[in-house]
């Protein structure tokens, strides 16, 4: 609706407009500093169906009462996040200024970036069964995953490595290793199409010594020739952080303010991620709206991503500088621990049958079970049954009958929403159409509703 009057500079990231100004005005997209649903903090409740063409009329007072409360909350939400933290982008930036105010470190540049990022994974997501199957099942998470690696494991900072050619004695400081060997579904790699795998049983693997020591402890992997050894000779634990961001939250929530709470609570949650920005993801947009003259765009290396009738949006890769790095290292150190805090529960699981990041279904559970304590695990539900079809693709139910709101009701269906009626449709083997009522934006393709079929995989 702005597209007649919006002006360069524009950030854009992800395919989302950040920023971009309007006039003397600056126009900022709230989700990058509240990346949470408004429904977290405070939601009117409203029926959707007021909004249907046929009757929306009818019910116009009841839907401007829903917009303006919507606009409210946001409101309420914005004053506080820039009250605490000032005019920032990104949450993710407020999150590395305070990591690196308590943590000064250097970040080491694109040599340091290339030597490092073959280490780096996400988490670990695996169906071990698939189908409609009776338990009773134990559905146990690790209590704040990512906040209990950067605490209670070290860290290599200031891109300060000893290379070897054979692992070091001494396993106190956090190393990666790339070796040939065997691995019994303990080490990730990437498939063939650049996927996360865990099931590649021999061949070369890149691994962080955090999941490696838990690996080697339970027999899981086997090292027949060490390529190479990076042992860190600094490295240090990012308790400061994780303590000032929960005693920030503990605080606010005793004190009845969910805004801080929120912003505290991811705050937090997004301080890892940050580390592991690759630069060469960076683009440069330019606005354009002298349509025919585009030939200047060419010559400097500008693709159009988004056309419109009045303006057009191309991009560039951007001017890559070395202080542009962060340290991929200490984010492949980060989620190697919380994979590792992963696997170990996995062998304190009896019958797992699916494992999500930071979570395990299974029939029974030896771990340490504490509600709150920082990287224990803390059972979320009891259910009688699992339906499992794929990866984000699951349910959870005590009964057929169960609904949302139900105790041990859960439903996972990444991309859709899926109900429990369908999820056990799928798991007997049907194809389930889904289309989204709302459309999906994108400024590198036309604006679309998303249809998908969504059937077992697992």
């Amino acid at each position: 609706f702005l597209h007649d009057d919006i002006s360069d500079p524009a950030r854009i990231i992800n395919g989302r407009i950040v920023e971009c100004h309007l006039g003397h005005h600056v126009l900022r997209d709230s989700y990058a500093i509240l990346p949470f649903p408004l429904s977290h903090y405070q939601k009117m409740e409203f029926d959707y169906e007021k909004l249907e063409k046929h009757c929306r009329d009818r019910y116009r007072g009841d839907i401007l009462d829903y917009l303006h409360s919507d606009c409210v909350h946001l409101y309420d939400l914005v004053s506080s996040f820039i009250d605490l933290f000032g005019p920032k982008l990104t949450i993710g930036g407020v999150a590395m200024s305070l990591i690196r105010e308590l943590h000064p470190f250097f970040s080491g540049g694109s040599a340091h970036d290339k030597m490092m990022r073959p280490y780096y994974f996400g988490g670990r997501v695996q169906c071990f069964k698939s189908g409609i199957i009776e338990g009773p099942f134990k559905l146990v998470d690790i209590n704040s995953a990512y906040l209990a690696a950067m605490k209670n494991y070290l860290h290599p900072i200031n891109a300060s490595f000893q290379v070897k050619r054979s692992l070091p004695d001494n396993w106190d400081m956090p190393f990666f290793v790339h070796f040939e060997g065997a691995n019994l579904g303990a080490l990730p790699c990437k498939d063939d199409k650049g996927a996360l795998t865990f099931e590649k049983e021999s061949g070369e693997f890149y691994a962080c010594s955090h999941e490696l020591k838990v690996a080697m402890e339970y027999g899981l992997v086997r090292i027949d020739r060490v390529i190479s050894c990076y042992l860190a000779t600094e490295a240090i634990s990012f308790g400061d952080f994780v303590d000032y961001c929960t005693t920030k939250k503990i605080a606010a929530k005793e004190a009845g303010d969910m805004k801080a709470y929120l912003q505290w609570k991811f705050t937090g949650n997004s301080g890892y991620g940050r580390f592991g920005i690759n630069p060469e993801n960076f683009e440069d947009w330019i606005i354009w709206r002298d349509f025919g003259n585009e030939q200047t765009l060419l010559d400097d290396g500008y693709v159009q991503q988004f056309d419109h009738d009045t303006i057009e949006l191309w991009s560039k890769p951007s001017e890559i500088h070395e202080h542009h790095y962060c340290d991929v290292g200490i984010a492949a150190s980060i989620t190697s621990a919380s994979r590792s805090i992963l696997m170990e529960g996995l062998q304190s699981a009896v019958d797992p049958i699916y494992c999500d990041t930071d979570s395990i279904i299974c029939r029974e559970f030896s771990g340490n079970i504490h509600p709150t304590e920082l990287g224990a695990w803390d059972l979320e539900k009891s259910p009688r049954f699992a339906a499992i079809a794929g990866k984000k693709l699951f349910g959870l139910y005590d009964s057929e009958t169960d609904k949302r709101g139900d105790k041990n009701y859960k439903i996972s269906s990444k991309g859709g929403t899926i109900t429990l009626p369908e999820m056990l449709r799928i798991c007997r083997g049907e194809r389930i159409f889904y289309e989204n009522a709302a459309p999906t934006f994108s400024l590198k393709r036309q604006t679309t509703f998303v249809k998908r079929h969504f059937e077992i995989t697992a």
